[in-house]
């Protein structure tokens, strides 16, 4: 029988989360509710976490969940369940990588395309010094802090095979068992991906393609690239990698043609499921977009 101190509110990010990026270290990466993502610890130029001050702080939110009041960045989050969290030590069963530094493409509904406080546009929100988490990944793994099995979200937000300590980081958590998303658009597949035997269990990628065209692709994205992301996806299928495509409908591609010649592509790929979204900037969809959606949910 389970403990009832066991039985408490509380969700899998705040239990086993630790969501990185280059400036902080947070519990998750769920934005809801104009709130969300609960910071753990900032991360100062030329520093390191301090794992006890992240587990005293995912202590305080655990805590402060109890009330009806909640913790302030979790009020209102669908996540939070009341049930039985079994007992663990202060290990991570899901790590976030989030760069927000790199990436090799424009997507004109991208903050970091357009914000001026986008750490690609200004130097001074890009403290690339900060940003190296291959020395805490290390010190997680040697400690075991990391489960076997554990999942790997390489999430969006900047491209993140381009960060410098991608390969040794990618082939460490293979190692390990772990089931790794790679948020990825792409338009490179890196080179010690070949070098490892994978499959669905341990590979899925999740690429924002938003185009059936070159052309739709190139006037979203700014970078002809279309052809060449493609053929990347077909080399990721036969990696033995599980392929989800995601369509984002803005007026540039809001068209049942487009919508129809990205589901040929996606199947012609073997892709397992298609993600459809709207563009955050213009949360109230026109006709043109809702069309669309329809008709992807029917080609689908």
């Amino acid at each position: 029988m389970s403990d009832p101190k066991d039985h408490y509110w509380s969700c899998p990010y705040i239990e086993g989360g630790l969501s990185l990026s280059y400036n902080d270290a947070r519990a998750c990466a769920v934005v809801q509710n104009g709130r969300g993502r609960p910071v753990l610890q900032k991360v100062q130029v030329g520093g390191s976490l301090d794992l006890d001050s992240i587990f005293r702080k995912k202590s305080e939110i655990r805590e402060a969940n109890q009330s009806e009041e909640r913790y302030p960045d979790c009020r209102g989050c669908p996540r939070l369940e009341l049930r039985h969290w079994p007992r663990r030590k202060e290990t991570f069963d899901w790590i976030g990588i989030t760069n927000y530094v790199y990436c090799n493409l424009a997507c004109d509904y991208c903050w970091l395309t357009y914000a001026p406080y986008s750490p690609m546009k200004d130097t001074k929100n890009r403290p690339a010094q900060v940003y190296q988490v291959k020395e805490l990944i290390d010190r997680l793994l040697s400690e075991k802090r990391i489960l076997h099995g554990a999942v790997v979200d390489w999430g969006g937000g900047g491209e993140p095979t381009l960060n410098p300590d991608f390969d040794d980081l990618f082939h460490a958590f293979h190692r390990i068992g772990a089931l790794q998303w790679l948020h990825t658009n792409a338009v490179r597949v890196p080179k010690g991906l070949g070098q490892i035997t994978v499959d669905e269990d341990r590979l899925r990628i999740l690429c924002s393609l938003d185009a059936g065209s070159a052309e739709v692709y190139y006037n979203i994205k700014k970078r002809d690239r279309f052809e060449t992301v493609v053929r990347n996806l077909h080399a990721y299928r036969d990696l033995g990698a599980r392929v989800v495509l995601k369509y984002i409908v803005v007026p540039g591609n809001a068209t049942e043609s487009e919508a129809r010649r990205f589901v040929d592509i996606a199947q012609e790929i073997g892709v397992a499921t298609i993600i459809t979204d709207v563009d955050y900037n213009a949360p109230v969809p026109t006709p043109e977009v809702l069309a669309t959606l329809r008709a992807m949910k029917v080609l689908a």
